[in-house]
């Protein structure tokens, strides 16, 4: 189980450090087209790992109860995340998203 909530933090301190880069681009640079490919990029690595963890069939109780809460975690993620974003609007929808990470990792650390 401590194996599991670490890999589930790794991946959100993935998407959290990626974001953060992709953040600086866009605000220094006026990258728009990279946080666009970016967030598309995001969203299919989202759905991914759902189906991944979807999949995955954990024996004990305490096991069966952090996948639920990972996926309702993923489900939101998603939902977050716009799926064609606008050139103005994908830096807000980063930080969302980005903002969405932090009370994620907040309930996986919790439970």
């Amino acid at each position: 189980m401590a194996a599991a909530k670490a890999q589930i933090l790794r991946q959100f301190d993935w998407w959290q450090m990626m974001i953060g880069y992709t953040e600086r681009q866009i605000r220094d640079y006026q990258s728009f087209n990279t946080g666009l490919s970016f967030s598309r990029d995001l969203r299919r690595d989202v759905t991914r790992t759902y189906q991944r963890a979807k999949g995955n069939v954990p024996y004990t109780r305490a096991g069966k109860l952090l996948k639920r809460l990972f996926l309702e975690i993923l489900q939101v993620l998603s939902n977050q995340i716009l799926s064609v974003p606008k050139r103005d609007l994908v830096y807000d929808d980063l930080v969302r998203f980005k903002d969405q990470l932090v009370e994620a990792k907040r309930l996986i650390t919790a439970n």
